[in-house]
């Protein structure tokens, strides 16, 4: 190894590691997403019906595809309507967005998203994908 190289890589790891041997915690977050639930048309009925499983995690993200030809309900308890989503349509919201990491938005663990319909589609599905965070931290 050089002494341009030994010079580098000692200027690097004094940059980037704590000052004075200490201990300084190091955090942020990392996302996990959950497996995509789905639901065909002809599965989608005039009275609400599940969409897969329930969270497994509180959801931050929410990210919802119709791509039916038809318009849909949706619900987070199976009896409400609380959006409506066009055909060929989506809806992305991020419940955590400008937030701090301690005081974010979520969907609940065990929350379950439902449909129905308001016209009958014909082909196409729905789906729904969820991501979660969950902080990490490393010591230094």
């Amino acid at each position: 190894m050089s002494s341009i190289s030994r010079g580098y890589w000692k200027y690097f790891f004094k940059w980037i590691l704590p000052k004075n041997n200490s201990k300084e915690k190091m955090s942020g977050m990392r996302v996990f997403f959950e497996p995509m639930r789905t639901k065909a048309a002809a599965a989608i009925a005039v009275g609400y019906t599940a969409i897969g499983t329930p969270l497994v995690a509180p959801m931050r993200v929410m990210y919802i595809v119709n791509t039916t030809d038809a318009q849909l309900n949706f619900s987070i308890d199976g009896i409400s309507d609380h959006f409506t989503l066009l055909e060929a349509s989506y809806i992305c919201l991020d419940f955590g967005a400008n937030k701090n990491q301690d005081s974010t938005w979520n969907l609940p663990t065990g929350t379950t998203f439902y449909v129905k319909q308001v016209g009958a589609p014909s082909t196409g599905s729905v789906y729904v994908t969820s991501a979660y965070g969950s902080s990490i931290s490393m010591m230094g």
